[in-house]
């Protein structure tokens, strides 16, 4: 009797082969963040230009007759993704948090400055004539790498410990090679500040920064004067080299495909013109409340009018005694800590309550019955757990991991309504399954099935966080899944350096640490046990 023979439909060999082909992409990762991360210990760069080419020839040998252009595409990502794990800060243990349950929250400590602010700031601080001096100013990553940005074009920029010291200077960038490090907004501001110069510079970056598409950019950028191009073949990428006329229009119209943090830089870097800015928005601006009221603080003029902003030439100078405000978005993430314990928090610094990020805050403070005292930036709350909550997070989707963390604290979870797509909710998404929960995303909605469950906690289950927002949300969510691990705790650094030492902090401010014991079956983990 023959053997039957089976055969694979096209849709199962596609499945079949799409999986093989991501366990060779992830083997092709490791390896080559494994020659990245032995060249970056030996002070090199951790892109071996030769390894890159030998590798290109190998494609390329295999490509003959297909669009190479779009290969060259995947071909730079797969490696920027190699040299982004390469740079990323690995912790040996993974980090497992215990929070407090027993205690009432009393708390007092400093908010958490405006990342926003403190960036603007330091931008009209660069071009300002006279001395500049902030303090408290937020020093974190994305800030530290824009200063010495800066300094590269001429900048005399300095900072100690929680303070900002500027003194005048003349920007410029003809001839240089500018590292931008890895935050997109950072690029914007200062690809802005090159477009008011007549010269050539090139542009480069850490690899996340390099996984960012400029092909709208490029072709936007001669409508202001000026061409970006990538140095790779058939790249859409940085590195890039630039090259300006100086010779803005007095007109902008800035398309919905072009970031928003474009128009914010080329707002900042008009105001050193000789003449005035129209410039327009094709989709809402959503900073629009924050920049003008920094405009005034500096004491410059701006012209708004619905979708439109003037500016007129001026010359900078330092305010006297000028304080950033706080983080909205930030200071929220602690102010909801008396919803977990009970008892009351209060921080020291200005709530921005005409911001758009505050009002949508407040709102949740109301909807989960928090008492918020914006003048005081007084939150309290007397302890008593919600059975199920629905918030509204709309389009801002930093807000989204904190309704996450607010809506399992509730017995029965609850329902986040949304205007959002793509990565925000695949995040929300991965977190509520590696928790082992139920949810149901709906076009308008996520539904979350909490039931009293309780967090299954296994020695190798550790989650990586994908945003420093999210590793906010998983401290909150500590309070209720008591022993979930981070491998990745360092991540915070990009936008709030003290939050862990905060954490660690609550309830009364007494910080007690201890490590688990190491099974010898096991790896050891840290454990933060507060009491």
């Amino acid at each position: 009797m023959s053997e039957k023979k089976y055969s694979l439909s096209l849709n199962e060999e596609l499945y079949q082969t799409e999986k093989n082909l991501l366990k060779l992409i992830q083997k092709r990762t490791r390896l080559l963040s494994k020659i990245a991360k032995n060249r970056f210990e030996q002070g090199k760069s951790p892109v071996d230009t030769l390894v890159e080419k030998k590798l290109w020839d190998i494609w390329k040998s295999s490509l003959q007759g297909e669009n190479q252009r779009f290969f060259r595409q995947i071909f730079s990502i797969l490696n920027n993704t190699s040299y982004l794990k390469a740079e990323t800060k690995q912790f040996d243990k993974p980090f497992c948090l215990y929070p407090p349950s027993s205690k009432e929250i009393d708390f007092h400590t400093e908010a958490p400055l405006s990342n926003f602010q403190a960036r603007l700031s330091l931008i009209l601080a660069t071009l300002s004539t006279t001395e500049t001096h902030i303090s408290p100013f937020p020093i974190n990553d994305p800030l530290v790498e824009l200063i010495k940005a800066l300094n590269q074009m001429g900048g005399r920029v300095s900072w100690q410990e929680n303070s900002l010291h500027v003194g005048p200077a003349d920007l410029y960038f003809e001839g240089k090679s500018i590292f931008l490090g890895e935050d997109e907004f950072n690029f914007y501001l200062l690809l802005s500040l090159c477009l008011t110069q007549a010269g050539s510079c090139k542009l480069n970056g850490a690899s996340k920064l390099k996984m960012l598409n400029l092909k709208e950019l490029q072709d936007f950028l001669p409508t202001l004067g000026a061409r970006l191009t990538s140095i790779e073949p058939q790249s859409y990428n940085l590195p890039a080299r630039l090259e300006c006329s100086g010779h803005l229009p007095s007109e902008v119209v800035l398309p919905e495909s072009i970031s928003e943090y474009l128009g914010i830089g080329l707002i900042l870097a008009s105001f050193l013109r000789q003449r005035p800015l129209k410039l327009t928005w094709s989709k809402p601006f959503s900073k629009l409340k924050e920049l003008e009221k920094l405009a005034r603080d500096w004491n410059l003029s701006l012209s708004i009018e619905e979708d439109t902003i003037l500016v007129q030439p001026q010359e900078i100078k330092s305010p006297a005694n000028f304080k950033i405000e706080a983080d909205p978005v930030l200071s929220s993430y602690v102010l909801v800590l008396p919803h977990f314990l009970g008892g009351k928090l209060q921080l020291t610094g200005l709530w921005p309550a005409y911001s758009l990020e505050a009002q949508r805050a407040q709102k949740i403070f109301q909807e989960i019955n928090l008492d918020f005292d914006s003048e005081n930036f007084l939150a309290q709350k007397n302890r008593e757990f919600l059975k199920e909550l629905s918030l509204d997070v709309d389009q801002a989707e930093d807000f989204l991991p904190l309704a996450t963390a607010l809506v399992l604290s509730c017995e029965k979870g609850g329902i986040i309504y949304h205007n959002l797509k793509g990565e925000p909710l695949e995040s929300a998404q991965e977190l509520l399954s590696f928790l082992g929960l139920k949810y149901h995303l709906h076009p308008e909605y996520l539904e979350i099935e909490n039931s009293q469950l309780k967090f299954q906690k296994h020695n190798d289950k550790v989650w990586t966080s994908p945003s420093p927002f999210w590793t906010l949300s998983y401290a909150l969510i500590s309070f209720k899944f008591k022993g979930i691990c981070l491998s990745n705790p360092g991540i915070i650094t990009q936008i709030w350096p003290r939050f862990w030492k905060l954490f660690q902090s609550l309830p009364l401010g007494k910080i007690e640490t201890k490590e688990e014991v190491k099974n010898d079956n096991q790896t050891t983990k840290r454990r933060i046990r507060i009491r």
